[in-house]
């Protein structure tokens, strides 16, 4: 806007100039009018002109200067707007950065401690002993979680009379019991499973037999027992689900196999369903004794109830004979007796009044 100020009032004294020059050139004739005259004339026009550009100009650039304010202002504004989410969002982001340090430093201490875990669980179940008794204690947790509880819906490791000790011994009803004993084949897996493939068949062999193994263990331990009151199945439990999917992927034949040995093969999943169908297939032997006892009493009260009918049929008969005898003495004998009666009251009649007539 300046610049255009400017411009124009160079413009204007350019033109006065050339205007005087001008005129000059024209007034310097000698039957020209006075020079002076016209020369105070054409600065009077421009002087005018001037003062009426530069009001004009005033008047715009006020206007221009009361929208630059406004504009400024509202700018301002914005600015500080602006500023004050800046430093509300640079706030936030101290806060996040902080919390997310913080997040990365528990889960640089979570990490480290899970690795100590794994550390120590790694050498805890290069252990047999301790494979071992890690398993049970996966078991006895499930069992736990299930809201089974110990000495009240099994024992454990408790000797029966053959001498051996189950792992687990279920309590189910009338009396009978169910064992399971835990197995953790975890080293033959491992190498099963990160054989190379050349090595694979003889691994996958390895671990079968080791599973078969097992199997034979378990039946040559008697834990089916007749004196102890155990049902004809006992179970074999596997705590690794990967584990005990792999038995049935590297032999198919294996659960037909487990069956003929009465021995049932269970998972950290399966183990409660299968006590839930052994104890229910349990409650329902009871129940099919029942009814078996409650068929003979109603057998026996059934032939109580024909006696009953028989003796009630003879009392009935017998009381239809008296009944049958007392009508005959209410009717035949009474009118019999009846007439005999009459005829000895017509007789004594007949008397009294022929002994009135000898009179």
């Amino acid at each position: 806007m300046l610049n255009s100020i400017l411009f124009f009032t160079i413009g204007l004294l350019l033109g006065i100039g050339i205007t005087y020059l001008i005129a000059r050139r024209i007034f310097t004739k000698p039957d020209a009018p006075n020079i002076s005259e016209h020369i105070d004339l054409i600065i009077k026009i421009a002087n005018e002109k001037l003062s009426s550009e530069r009001e004009l100009t005033s008047k715009d650039l006020e206007s221009k200067k009361e929208l630059i304010d406004d504009k400024l202002l509202h700018l301002d504004k914005e600015l500080k707007g602006m500023t004050t989410l800046v430093r509300d969002l640079e706030q936030r982001r101290t806060m996040q950065f902080s919390e997310l340090k913080n997040m990365v430093t528990v889960g640089s201490d979570e990490t480290k401690r899970l690795i100590d875990v794994t550390n120590r669980l790694n050498n805890t179940l290069s252990s047999k002993q301790a494979r071992g008794s890690w398993a049970e204690r996966m078991a006895f947790d499930i069992l736990s979680y299930a809201g089974m509880v110990e000495g009240v819906n099994y024992i454990r490791q408790e000797r029966q009379s053959t001498g051996t000790k189950p792992d687990f011994t279920f309590f189910l009803p009338n009396g009978y019991k169910l064992n399971m004993d835990v197995k953790f084949p975890l080293e033959n897996y491992e190498r099963y499973n990160s054989a190379e493939d050349s090595d694979k068949s003889r691994y996958k062999a390895e671990f079968v037999s080791s599973i078969k193994k097992h199997l034979k263990d378990i039946t040559s331990r008697e834990y089916i027992n007749v004196e102890d009151n155990t049902v004809d199945s006992v179970l074999m439990f596997i705590p690794n689900e990967r584990i005990y999917t792999a038995i049935f992927e590297a032999d198919a034949s294996m659960l037909n196999l487990a069956i003929e040995n009465r021995i049932l093969i269970c998972s950290p999943v399966s183990i409660i369903s299968v006590l839930s169908i052994i104890r229910q297939a349990a409650d329902n032997f009871v129940l099919e004794q029942k009814a078996k006892e409650l068929l003979l009493a109603m057998g026996g009260f059934r032939k109580q109830w024909q006696n009953y009918l028989e003796s009630f049929d003879m009392l009935g008969n017998a009381i239809d004979k008296v009944s049958d005898q007392y009508t005959k003495l209410k009717t035949t004998r009474s009118n019999q007796l009846d007439k005999s009666v009459k005829r000895l009251d017509e007789l004594r009649e007949r008397s009294i009044i022929d002994i009135d007539s000898i009179d």
